[in-house]
C-alpha cells in the first residue's frame, strides 16, 4: 500500500537498472506478421475465445469488466472516464471499457481476479523479432564496461 514497514532481520536490497528495456526484453522482442482481427464468431463464444487466445504470442483487446474480486490502494486496473480523465480504481471498474494486451489482461486476472467480456481485438502468432533484445543487450554491456573504467559517457548510454 505504498507505506513505509519496519523490518527486522535481513532484506535483500535490489537496485533494478535499465528497467524499460529489460522490459522489452522479457516480452522477446516486438511480434511478427500482419495483426489478424478476432472473428465475430468467436466474439459470441467468450469460452472458445479465450482458449483460442492462450498459445497467441501476443493480442490487444478491447474488454468490458465483469467483476473485479480483489482490491489494492494501488490498482493495476485504470480507466478513462466520461469526462476524459484517467481513473485508477478498481472499486468503479465493472462496466468499464479497457483497452489491454496479453500481458496487462493476464497480471490483472492474476492479481485482481478481474473477469471480463472481450469486445473486439487483434492477434499475432508468427513469434517475435528479437533484434531489439539483441541491441539492448549489446548496449548494457557497452555501458557496462564504460562505467567499470568510469567514464562518464556511461551516463549518456541511452537506448530510446
Amino acid at each position: 500500500n505504498n507505506e513505509a514497514e519496519v523490518v527486522h532481520g535481513k532484506i535483500a536490497d535490489l537496485d533494478g537498472v535499465s528497467l524499460y528495456p529489460s522490459a522489452i526484453c522479457r516480452l522477446k522482442g516486438y511480434p511478427r506478421g500482419t495483426a489478424k482481427g478476432i472473428q465475430q464468431s468467436l466474439l459470441n463464444d467468450q469460452k472458445a475465445l479465450n482458449f483460442f487466445l492462450k498459445d497467441k504470442d501476443m493480442y490487444y483487446l478491447r474488454v468490458r469488466i465483469t467483476k473485479v474480486s480483489k482490491h489494492y490502494a494501488t490498482p493495476l486496473i485504470s480507466y478513462i472516464n466520461k469526462k476524459g480523465t484517467r481513473c485508477w480504481d478498481d472499486t468503479e471498474a465493472v462496466g468499464q471499457i479497457i483497452y489491454m494486451d496479453k500481458i496487462g489482461l493476464e497480471g490483472m486476472q492474476q492479481f485482481h481476479g478481474m473477469e471480463y467480456e472481450i469486445l473486439a481485438g487483434y492477434y499475432y502468432n508468427e513469434g517475435f523479432n528479437p533484434k531489439v533484445c539483441e541491441v539492448i543487450e549489446k548496449l548494457f554491456q557497452e555501458r557496462l564496461k564504460m562505467k567499470q573504467e568510469e567514464n562518464p559517457i556511461e551516463q549518456h548510454f541511452c537506448v530510446w
